[in-house]
C-alpha cells in the first residue's frame, strides 16, 4: 500500500472539528462508491464521498467551541495528490445533508469557457440534479445549472455555491418531515439522477444526463412526478441533453422506466442507454430520437462500453437482477424484472 486517505476527517485532522464534537468511531458515511477520475497534467486524483448514515447526530449544533456539523469530507469534491495521497483541495457541494441527496457520482474533467476564459474543470452533479462545474487545478468553485427536479435548495450563492434550503426540509428533532408542498418532497432518496453515469461529447459541448423523474410523500411514501400532467404521466425515466458553454437544456427526452445503465456516447453522433423495463437504445444525440433498439434478458444495470476489433466496432452491456437504486426504480415504475442472472451482450454497428 502506497497510501491511504481518510474520507472521514480524523478528530486530530484537518476538518476535524467539523464533526459536532463527535469521536471517531460516532462518525459514519463518507464511502466512495464511485470509481474517481485522474489528470495526468495536474497528477491529481479526483473523487466525490457519499454522505453521513447517522443524520441525527448532525441535526444540533453541540455547545463546544470551534466546531461545526458540515461532517467534512461528506458530499466534497476531493483531490488528491497521485504520488502521495495528500489532500489538494476540497470542495463540499452540500454539507450536513440530511436528505441522503448524495453528491458521491463521477466526476468528468472537462474544458470549458467561463467568463470568456477556457478553464480546465471539474464537473459533477448531485441526487437533486444540479450539477456544479470547479476550476480543476484549485477548486474554486465556477457555477451551478439546476435541472429544477428538486425542492429542498431555495437559492445557490452564485459567487461561492453556497446552498439555502428550505426550512420545511430539516424538521426540528422530533418532528415527522412531512415535506415542502402537499404532496412531498422532491427528489426522493433515489435522486433525479443517481449511480446511472453521464456522458459528455467534448465536440459538440454537451452532457448527456440519465435521469428519474421521482418525489415523495414522506407520509404515505407515495412516489409522484414534481410537474404531473396528462401528457407526461407515468413517463419517469428521462434523459437530459445540456450544453456545458451556454447551460441550456437542448432536448429532453420521456419514457415510461427509470433508466439503469450508464449514457456512452460516440463519435459517430449515438447514446447508448439501457433502461429498466430491459430496453437498450441507441438514439441520435442531435435529437433524442430512438434509431435502434434491442430488449434484453434482463435490467442493464452496469455502464456500456465500444471497442474495435480489427475495424469493427462493438457495444458490450452486461445485465443482471440490479442493484438497490436499479430495484428501487422498478418499485417506483411497477416493472417486475427476473430475481437472478447475469449476462453480457454484445452488439457490433454495421459496417
Amino acid at each position: 500500500e502506497a497510501w491511504r486517505f481518510y474520507t472521514i476527517a480524523r478528530p486530530d485532522a484537518a476538518g476535524g472539528n467539523s464533526w459536532n464534537g463527535l469521536p471517531l468511531e460516532e462518525r459514519t458515511g463518507g464511502s466512495v462508491r464511485t470509481p474517481g477520475s485522474y489528470d495526468a497534467e495536474l497528477n491529481l486524483l479526483y473523487f466525490g464521498p457519499a454522505p453521513t448514515y447517522d443524520t441525527d447526530s448532525l441535526r444540533v449544533l453541540a455547545n463546544a467551541p470551534n466546531i461545526s456539523t458540515d461532517a467534512l469530507y461528506t458530499n466534497s469534491t476531493i483531490a488528491l495528490n497521485a504520488d502521495n495521497g495528500e489532500l489538494v483541495w476540497h470542495y463540499q457541494h452540500m454539507r450536513n445533508d440530511q436528505l441522503d441527496h448524495d453528491w458521491a457520482f463521477e466526476r468528468q474533467i472537462i474544458n470549458l469557457p467561463v467568463n470568456g476564459e477556457m478553464r480546465k474543470t471539474i464537473v459533477t452533479g448531485g441526487k437533486e440534479a444540479i450539477f456544479e462545474a470547479l476550476d480543476a487545478a484549485t477548486g474554486d468553485y465556477l457555477f451551478s445549472i439546476d435541472l429544477d427536479m428538486q425542492n429542498v435548495i431555495t437559492e445557490i450563492d452564485s459567487r461561492t455555491g453556497a446552498k439555502t434550503l428550505n426550512p420545511a426540509a430539516i424538521p426540528e428533532p422530533g418532528q415527522v418531515l412531512a415535506g415542502l408542498s402537499m404532496n412531498g418532497i422532491c427528489p426522493d432518496a433515489l435522486g433525479a439522477r443517481n449511480m446511472q453515469s453521464t456522458s459528455y461529447n467534448p465536440n459538440s459541448g454537451i452532457l448527456y444526463i440519465p435521469m428519474q423523474d421521482t418525489c415523495v410523500n414522506n407520509l404515505t411514501g407515495k412516489r409522484w412526478q414534481k410537474y404531473p400532467n396528462p401528457e407526461e404521466n407515468g413517463l419517469w425515466g428521462m434523459v437530459k441533453a445540456v450544453d456545458l458553454k451556454t447551460r441550456e437544456v437542448l432536448w429532453t427526452t420521456r419514457q415510461f422506466a427509470p433508466p439503469a445503465s450508464g449514457n456512452l456516447t460516440t463519435d459517430g453522433g449515438l447514446l447508448f442507454t439501457g433502461s429498466i423495463d430491459r430496453w437498450f437504445k441507441a438514439v441520435d444525440q442531435r435529437s433524442g430520437e430512438i434509431l435502434w433498439q434491442q430488449r434484453l434478458d434482463n435490467s442493464p444495470s452496469s455502464y456500456p462500453i465500444t471497442y474495435r476489433v480489427d475495424g469493427k466496432q462493438f457495444v458490450a452491456i452486461a445485465t443482471n437482477s440490479g442493484s438497490f437504486y436499479a430495484n428501487g426504480m422498478e418499485r417506483t415504475a411497477g416493472i417486475t424484472n427476473p430475481p437472478t442472472g447475469a449476462s453480457l451482450w454484445v452488439f457490433a454497428l454495421p459496417d
